[in-house]
């Protein structure tokens, strides 16, 4: 983040070493070098009065150095591979008080005349943006008729462009999508420590949008405050991009149906390392917010980071969205393809999920909710969210292992018609069946695990279930209207101190018909009533 100075822990120097340190110093002072140790070739307004008559007239690998003032103007770098930056980026105060403010004439910054990496901005506030009308064809080498969007409130890359994004205030800028930045058609962007708040979108991607084939490393920032006032994400990456999302405090963010970080059509997405926090949606009750998904074309309900027929690695992050409806939401669904042809056709993307090393917490549905995905869970933390654990539903292969799912308000994890589970080395604790009011939810069996209507075939081996508590059957485990399904192996768990306030306080079973539950060598004791029950 900026001004990262008193974190430093500076060795002590001998009195040689001192000595040459003054001397450097004095050198900084007299060459008058910015924090960046660079001088510049073009200043502003020493040798031009605005900033595009800078860039004008200045040539590849040339340094713009900009003093402090209010430069009301919109920038273009017409495809120059140049650096403009402030006389100091890493000085909050300097990058406050260099100021580029659109006032409400289009994208504040522009990059789209195919600029490299090389091209930079770093050090400013830049405010008072608006965006551009930019036509986007979302299905690649289709005949589709290409829509405008107005896109880009405070930085525009676009057209096969790129640029480095770096050390910068960017607020208060609005489009229709992308508030503070959009990276679309073909281009790529690093968008490194800056400030990102206060920006709006009539509709999605408040903070940050990479849509069209295009790729954007989003790392060390703050992303805060941002409204997407008629939509659904603060950060998106859309139609056949990528996303790396590394190491961002991504706080206090407003949406009208809550998800913070969307990935959709055919990308890929990176979230690591990430601090994702106190983000919440305008719309509170959750029929409303559902049917507002299925408004907009998602059949599942909204989450902190939500992938739709995209793939993702989650890594290492915290999720903590009290008002979010889940942590992660994987969904799979139909996208468009081109076909030999040219005809444009619909197939169904499963989404492949790795979920590792978080802390998913306080969320209003479900930690991890998974739909018609391949998915593995492993080694997170998922606790005290408001119902269950893990949500796993129709057709989903997922993999649960050697996590920690603790102190939910509903079954730690709950299946409905997955293809296949695997429950592994899990611990799973003081997690409590409920009836759920706001979710309709009527059914409060399965404290630690609830296998419903199927479950083609779990494999529930080497795990801890311990302290559980159901409302209804199966404090412990409950396995309830699996007839018409495989058979499920319940091994070498340890399956104690669970509570049912019906029947089955370690393990219960419902309506198996001709199929078995093969339990191997587990140890299931003092659960209350009993520890195991069937019944027909």
């Amino acid at each position: 983040m900026l001004l990262k100075w008193e974190n430093l822990n500076l060795p002590k120097l001998k009195t040689s070493a001192i000595a040459l340190a003054l001397i450097g110093f004095m050198s900084f002072i007299i060459t008058g070098c910015s924090g960046d140790e660079e001088v510049g070739d073009i200043i502003v307004p020493e040798d031009y009065e605005t900033i595009q008559e800078a860039i004008d007239a200045s040539e590849d690998g040339e340094i713009i150095m900009v003093e402090p003032g209010t430069y009301e103007e919109t920038i273009d770098f017409k495809g120059k591979d140049i650096t403009l930056m402030s006389t100091d980026p890493h000085d909050e105060e300097v990058v406050s008080e260099t100021i580029i403010d659109g006032g409400g004439d289009g994208s504040v910054v522009t990059f789209q005349s195919g600029e490299s990496k090389d091209a930079q901005i770093r050090g400013f506030t830049i405010t008072g943006g608006t965006g551009t009308e930019i036509e986007l064809k979302l299905i690649p080498d289709s005949d589709e008729v290409a829509e405008s969007w107005i896109l880009g409130g405070g930085v525009l890359i676009d057209d096969d462009s790129s640029a480095a994004i770096k050390h910068n205030k960017i607020h208060d800028n609005y489009a229709t999508y992308g508030g503070a930045i959009t990276v679309s058609n073909e281009s790529d962007a690093v968008v490194e420590d800056n400030m990102i708040k206060d920006n709006k979108t009539e509709f999605d991607a408040s903070a940050i949008q990479v849509v069209k084939e295009s790729d954007i490393k989003i790392s060390d920032n703050v992303i805060s405050n941002n409204i997407s006032e008629d939509g659904v994400s603060t950060i998106s990456a859309y139609s056949h991009s990528e996303a790396l999302i590394d190491n961002n405090n991504i706080k206090d963010n407003s949406t009208k149906l809550g998800v913070t970080i969307l990935a959709n059509y055919k990308s890929e997405l990176q979230v690591k390392d990430n601090i994702i926090e106190n983000n919440f949606a305008e719309v509170s009750d959750v029929d409303s917010r559902l049917e507002g998904m299925r408004q907009i074309g998602y059949s599942q309900p909204s989450g902190s980071v939500l992938i739709n027929s995209s793939t993702a690695t989650i890594k290492s992050n915290v999720i903590s969205d009290e008002d979010e409806m889940t942590g992660i939401s994987i969904k799979s669904d139909q996208v468009p393809v081109v076909t030999e042809k040219g005809e444009v056709e619909s197939e169904f993307k499963i989404p492949e999920v790795l979920v590792k090393e978080n802390e998913i917490t306080k969320n209003w549905v479900s930690g991890i909710y998974t739909l018609d995905a391949e998915v593995d869970i492993i080694n997170n933390l998922i606790h005290n969210n408001n119902s269950f654990g893990i949500s796993s539903l129709d057709n989903t292969t997922i993999n649960i292992t050697d996590n920690e799912i603790v102190d939910n308000r509903g079954s730690g994890v709950y299946d409905f018609r997955s293809k296949e589970g695997v429950l592994k080395n899990n611990k799973i604790k003081r997690n409590v069946a409920r009836e759920i009011e706001e979710l309709g939810f009527d059914e409060p069996d399965g404290g630690g695990v609830l296998i419903m209507h199927g479950g083609y075939e779990w494999k529930i081996i080497g795990n801890d279930i311990v302290g559980n508590e159901a409302e209804g059957f199966g404090g412990g485990i409950a396995l309830t209207n699996s007839a018409t399904y495989e058979d499920h192996i319940i091994e070498d768990n340890h399956i104690v101190d669970n509570k049912a306030q019906i029947d089955g306080g370690g393990i219960f079973s419902l309506e198996m018909g001709d199929k078995d539950i093969f339990l191997g060598d587990n140890e299931i004791e003092s659960n209350v009533p009993n520890d195991i029950a069937e019944s027909q």
